[in-house]
């Protein structure tokens, strides 16, 4: 989990809103694929108590939330939740934010691919991968789901740049329901859309809510100065790493159109444009 590094409906791949596009990052050569065993899979299960799940990133407080972050008030977006990981090297446990958005077999999650790895750095790959959907307040209310694979830009393992953060997971089920099932899915729009109005969620570990209640921003999300990078106003800070970004978001329905995901930022949010290179990762995932 970091901030200067931040740590319903079916995706619908052919159906994407065309938007405006702007020159983006290179997809560059094949994505790094991850699998998981079985044995792996069912050992973060046992790892994630509830214990370690409220627990994890405490020592990581990146001070107060806001101004512009506010808490989200009512039940949770329940295809919204956290992503927990533990630093391969370390053994730390950390967290980023996560989003169910469906695939061919409804076990497909979207976030940072600084979420799964961090090249270059002491903790290499991350392990004990799980997600839990609609998390708060200590409590995974619709289950903890392993990862058995990962996929995210060989570009990102050389450039670390936020242009490529893009990871994309697939789950296994619980309870024999794939994650739609149990939660739903938000739509992505993979067309390279810019300068649109965005809606973020996250879970910062900033007080007072110390990553236990998803928070939001809203915010415009036109280039950054840096290529291939949306930039919003939004102040989130780590934990929100790997959170969505809604454009035409509905409170009363809770869903929206993802566009984006948080990479990076201090003040400010910068997320990728989801593009070709993030087709790419969704296409590898689905033959996974």
């Amino acid at each position: 989990m970091k901030l200067t590094r931040i740590a319903v409906v079916a995706v619908t791949l052919s159906a994407v809103v065309a938007g405006p596009a702007v020159a983006a990052a290179d997809p560059g050569p094949a994505p790094v694929i991850n699998e998981f065993t079985p044995q792996q899979r069912a050992e973060a299960l046992e790892h994630w108590t509830p214990e370690r799940m409220d627990g994890a990133a405490q020592d990581e407080v990146s001070g107060d939330t806001g101004p512009l972050t506010q808490e989200w008030e009512g039940e949770p977006i329940q295809n919204v939740g956290r992503l927990f990981f533990t630093k391969d090297t370390t053994g730390e446990d950390s967290y980023c934010t996560a989003t169910s958005v469906g695939g061919p077999e409804g076990d497909t999650v979207l976030t940072a691919a600084h979420c799964l790895t961090r090249p270059g750095t002491k903790y290499g790959a991350y392990q004990d991968l799980a997600f839990a959907p609609g998390y708060h307040d200590g409590i995974a209310p619709f289950g903890v789901f392993p990862v058995r694979v990962n996929t995210y830009p060989q570009s990102f393992t050389t450039t670390d740049q936020a242009g490529y953060d893009i990871g994309v997971v697939k789950v296994d089920p619980v309870a024999e329901r794939s994650l739609r099932d149990t939660v739903g899915a938000q739509e992505v729009d993979l067309s390279g859309v810019v300068g649109a109005d965005v809606t973020v969620f996250g879970y910062p570990m900033t007080r007072p809510q110390l990553g236990q209640k998803q928070l939001f921003c809203e915010s415009a999300a036109p280039a950054s100065p840096t290529e291939g990078n949306l930039r919003t106003e939004c102040d989130m800070r780590g934990g929100a790493s790997g959170g969505p970004w809604f454009r035409d978001f509905d409170p009363a329905s809770r869903t929206g159109t993802l566009v984006s995901v948080t990479s990076a930022g201090v003040g400010h949010l910068d997320g990728p444009i989801l593009d070709d290179t993030a087709v790419g990762l969704f296409d590898a995932v689905a033959a996974g």
